[in-house]
């Protein structure tokens, strides 16, 4: 017995000393893979966690599992493996979770909201995100929660949500004030420029970042960080006009990130300098940045960014009248979006593939690189439709597929199909502009049926296959069915279909005049009832660059706003454009729905000077529809009576002492 006893504790003694330098030996390992991480040998890293991790799991140490699982990850992810950076993620959550590890947990859970966000599934992201906020919040993490309330706003942000996204990024702002983060807050200030630079606001964006700057000249910041105010700035001070200083800007912030090695965000810089290049019309200087953006991050193996930037090289071949090199970078950048699940990418290229391949005549492909850009964008936007403000600016600069559709079926002589793209593409927009507005669209559904349809959307967001999609759709189809009303509140239905539209017409003397406005041209469709009753539709294209139509609208609204005689010349231009092509089809007709697009809503139809000097609503009766199916759609829903609806009389008592105004109380 005392023999067995010895034995034992001999053989426990031999474990303990074997298990010391096991330990050593991973810790040494994991520290070597994460130097290659640092210094961006991505390959090397990833192959370094991989010879680590065994050797973790084999001795039962969970933290260092989960270490390796997120190096493995980040690497992953970096060189755009989406799916493998994932399943990595995933993995190492359970490691990490296992060993108690919490601040680890958050690490994980951020990179999935990553690799999420790269595959375009925006809940799942959020999600993730949320919960790896909420576990640095639990452990007293403050630095953590502030870095994970930006990655939580730059989610909103993509959904156009910039509400959101302002009240996320102040309250990172306040907990870096509070606990002395100066480097936190100073990337709270470049964020909430980027807010205003979302919402076109870029004379307060600039207000912050020169406030930012002169927070890091101060600081002695260098580097990345400098690089980022000084690249945001020089995005503001372009869109202002201001392009010397603008391109000073960029210059700036490339040469500090060349200087401090940094050639993965310098290649990022490259893209801007490119863009800016391409929208100053220069563009053989666009090619050379974008070229070498391309070739850097492909050096850096980095397939997401190398194929992002190569849908911005193609926009420049196609700038050049480079068709087939641009149709060529297309394709081979949507390959990529495709194999590797990434939507953003998916849409942009086959932006390009659409326009090189209708500029070379190659309509099938144009058609179907545009309708697959529809159903992508679609698709993504099947995941906010719970009845909330998020998604509410999705659309507003993804309309180009939609124009590309319109502009071939024009071209075609098909105007009856192009006028159906225009409606369903406002009847998208006017969706999101509900929403916008915060409508309770689920009020009309139970519980159970709008979780229901929450869960199939998620899905249908998710799914690389259209079966989701199919009973998402048949689902729908249902509650449309017991709740008619809920179809018309999110603008979604079918385009009317023309002899439906002629209906709406009271009698021969009325017209619809309806527009669909793109980057440099606009459709003008007009609908007229035949002789035989039928529908009489025509389409006329006016080239019109979408900046200065906004310049000529507002021009025109600021001269009757100053009561000034000369608007009657601007009047007489905006009408020649807008409705002398219609002219023909509008003579003896008494009554003109107006279907506005864009800055359109903005003009005063009625204001405009026809060729015989005489105003528009002097020869026709004006009405507006925010489009001809929404019009449609709201005379099928069955009318309520004035005597089943509450009423309401509302009245207020005010205080007016303030304005020294001699009112009488309100009897009460």
């Amino acid at each position: 017995m005392a023999l067995a006893c010895a034995a034992g504790v001999a053989v426990l003694a031999a474990q303990t000393q074997s298990a010391a330098p096991d330990a050593a030996v991973l810790r040494e390992r994991v520290q070597q893979a994460q130097a290659l991480l640092t210094t961006l040998d991505n390959t090397g890293a990833i192959a370094a966690f991989e010879r680590a991790l065994p050797l973790a799991l084999s001795s039962n140490d969970a933290k260092q599992a989960a270490a390796c699982y997120r190096g493995i990850g980040l690497g992953h992810y970096r060189q755009g493996h989406i799916a493998d950076a994932a399943d990595a993620y995933h993995r190492g959550v359970k490691y990490a979770e296992r060993a108690g590890d919490k601040a680890l947990m958050a690490e994980l859970l951020r990179g999935i909201g990553n690799t999420e966000r790269a595959a375009g599934h925006h809940d799942a992201a959020l999600t993730a995100a949320e919960r790896s906020l909420a576990l640095s919040r639990e452990i007293g993490d403050e630095r953590s929660a502030a870095n994970m309330l930006t990655n939580i706003a730059i989610l909103f942000g993509d959904i156009g949500d910039t509400r959101h996204k302002a009240a996320l990024i102040d309250e990172q702002i306040r907990i870096a004030e509070a606990n002395g983060f100066e480097d936190v807050r100073r990337s709270g200030y470049d964020n909430l420029a980027t807010v205003y630079m979302a919402q076109g606001d870029d004379r307060i964006a600039l207000g912050y970042l020169e406030k930012n700057l002169t927070l890091k000249q101060d600081a002695h910041v260098e580097g990345r960080s400098m690089a980022v105010t000084l690249t945001n700035m020089a995005v503001s001070l372009r869109r202002l006009g201001e392009s010397a200083r603008a391109l000073d800007m960029y210059k700036r912030s490339l040469a500090l990130l060349r200087e401090a090695g940094d050639e993965r965000r310098a290649a990022i810089i490259l893209v801007d300098l490119g863009i800016f290049y391409r929208l100053d019309g220069k563009n053989q200087e666009a090619l050379v940045n974008a070229a070498e953006s391309v070739r850097l991050f492909e050096k850096e193996q980095n397939p997401i960014y190398a194929e992002e930037a190569r849908t911005d090289l193609a926009l420049v071949h196609l700038a050049l009248g480079e068709n087939e090199t641009a149709l060529a970078e297309g394709r081979k950048a949507a390959a990529f979006a495709r194999s590797s699940g990434n939507p953003p990418i998916l849409w942009m290229a086959l932006d390009v593939v659409g326009e090189a391949a209708r500029r070379l005549g190659m309509r099938d492909e144009a058609r179907r690189a545009f309708t697959e850009e529809v159903a992508t964008l679609e698709r993504a936007r099947l995941q906010f439709t719970s009845g909330d403000s998020q998604g509410a600016g999705f659309l507003d600069d993804k309309m180009n597929p939609y124009q590309g559709l319109i502009r071939l079926e024009v071209e075609d002589r098909h105007p009856a199909e192009a006028l159906r793209v225009a409606e369903q593409a406002k009847a998208r927009q006017l969706f999101d502009i509900i929403r916008s507005g915060h409508v309770p669209m689920e009020r009309s559904l139970t519980a159970g049926e709008a979780a229901r349809e929450r869960g199939l959307a998620a899905e249908a967001a998710q799914s690389p296959s259209d079966e989701a999609g199919r009973a998402l759709d048949a689902y729908r189809a249902t509650l449309y069915t017991r709740h008619p009303e809920l179809q018309l509140q999110r603008a979604e239905f079918q385009a009317v279909p023309l002899t439906d539209a002629v209906a709406l017409m009271p009698d021969a003397h009325t017209a619809f005049v309806e527009y669909s406005i793109g980057a440099d041209q606009l459709f003008l469709f007009v609908l007229t009832r035949a002789p035989d009753g039928g529908p009489s539709l025509d389409v006329h294209t006016i080239a019109w660059r979408l900046e200065d139509l906004q310049r000529d609208v507002e021009a025109f609204r600021a001269a009757i706003a100053a009561r000034d005689l000369g608007y009657r010349a601007r009047a007489a231009s905006l009408y020649r454009r807008l409705l002398q092509p219609a002219a023909a089809a509008l003579a003896g007709k008494t009554l003109v729905g107006i279907v506005p697009d864009g800055p359109l809503w903005n003009l005063p139809f009625e204001a405009l000077v026809s060729s015989s000097g005489r105003h528009v609503l002097e020869d026709h009766a004006v009405f507006y529809a925010p489009s001809l199916t929404l019009l449609h759609e709201s005379r099928r829903l069955p009318r309520v009576s004035a005597a089943s609806r509450p009423t309401l009389l509302a009245m207020g008592d005010p205080e007016f002492a303030a304005l020294r105004l001699d009112l009488p109380r309100l009897p009460t």
